[in-house]
């Protein structure tokens, strides 16, 4: 998977591997899936951390995706549940101390 010159992904290329295809994802819209993350949860730190999870996550699911050509937006899908879990997790932590 390649990047062009308007910041979009090309489909994958042969030899690619999983790990490539994620890398070119994370080149291309990693930025703008931290500042969603940012959005969301209002924490920097917390923002990169639950992007680089959630990379992590697509990157191991990788091998079974059968159309590459989604991986953008199942990248996308994969970032917002990794959010919300993250949200669940800080809220379930916040009402423990109280």
């Amino acid at each position: 998977m390649t990047t062009n010159h308007t910041g979009s992904v090309a489909g994958p290329q042969d030899g690619e591997t999983a790990g490539d295809i994620v890398a070119g994802l994370y080149r291309a819209h990693g930025i703008a899936l931290i500042r969603m993350a940012l959005l969301l949860t209002g924490d920097q730190a917390t923002a990169e951390d639950v992007v680089q999870d959630a990379f992590l996550g697509f990157h191991r699911a990788m091998p079974g995706l059968r159309d590459k050509d989604k991986a953008l937006s199942i990248s996308k899908g994969t970032v917002s549940s990794t959010i919300s879990r993250a949200l669940a997790a800080l809220s379930r932590d916040l009402r423990e101390e109280l």
